[in-house]
């Protein structure tokens, strides 16, 4: 039986996008350990996975609640220089202008409030359809091309992970049937 942190670090590699070839060689196992424990622990890997996704947006700053929050506290602060301001000093549509565009930033951040759905397996269908939806989103003005960039960016290493998975799996059935033919 394997020790519990070796277990563990399989987790946290595989989370990382590590094939089987690599984990097995730097864990010392076999790479059928490594398809078996993919199986065992793959809700552990989503969950690494999710938190490591969490990690890159908070770090890059692509938390929205975090943005809202920002733009939220300067726009009062906007407000509240408005209230105080003796408009004969300073020109109004300055102030205005961006006030308005802190709005403008506020709608942009707007997101539909639905109940939320647990992270599933991800496979090529989910990412098209999540690569459409960003498109939608892009095309209709309710993203601005920072965040579109971002997104895209995550979309496209998850497909890369994805991508990597289903081949290693493939590669991983041709052995066991070349095994099987010896």
């Amino acid at each position: 039986m394997k020790p519990i942190d070796t277990k563990a670090k399989f987790i946290s590699m595989r989370a990382e996008g590590l094939s089987y070839t690599a984990i097995a060689e730097k864990l010392d196992i076999a790479k059928s350990t490594c398809y078996q424990w993919e199986k065992q622990f793959i809700k552990e890997i989503n969950r690494s996975k999710r938190d490591q996704l969490r990690e890159l947006y908070n770090t890059y700053g692509m938390a929205r609640t975090a943005r809202i929050k920002q733009l939220g506290k300067v726009n009062k602060q906007i407000n509240k220089e408005l209230e105080n301001i003796d408009l004969k000093g300073m020109r109004p549509e300055t102030l205005l202008a961006l006030h308005l565009k802190y709005c403008d930033a506020l709608k942009a951040e707007y997101l539909e409030l639905t109940e939320s759905e647990p992270l599933q397996a991800v496979n090529a269908e989910k990412i098209l359809d999540a690569l459409a939806e960003l498109h939608s989103r892009a095309q209709n003005g309710n993203i601005t091309p920072g965040q579109l960039n971002n997104e895209l960016l995550t979309l496209k290493s998850i497909a890369r992970v994805f991508e990597t998975s289903e081949l290693e799996k493939k590669i991983e059935a041709i052995e066991q049937t070349l095994k099987s033919r010896k």
